[in-house]
């Protein structure tokens, strides 16, 4: 489980917060901004950790 919220999901992504509330909801097709989410969900944990310890430093 990552326990991300919508607005760590959106800045992983390179989207909008109230884009992944949308994906969630069901209420956007399919496109450029749903690859996005689900690139960052399916990148490697390594990855995703480096990220965040370098947004933090």
């Amino acid at each position: 489980m990552l326990n991300w919220t919508v607005r760590d999901l959106a800045e992983k992504s390179g989207v909008h917060r109230n884009t992944v509330t949308r994906i969630e909801t069901e209420a956007t097709a399919p496109g450029h901004s749903m690859a996005a989410v689900q690139a960052a969900l399916t990148r490697p944990a390594s990855s995703s950790l480096r990220r965040m310890a370098a947004a933090q430093a």
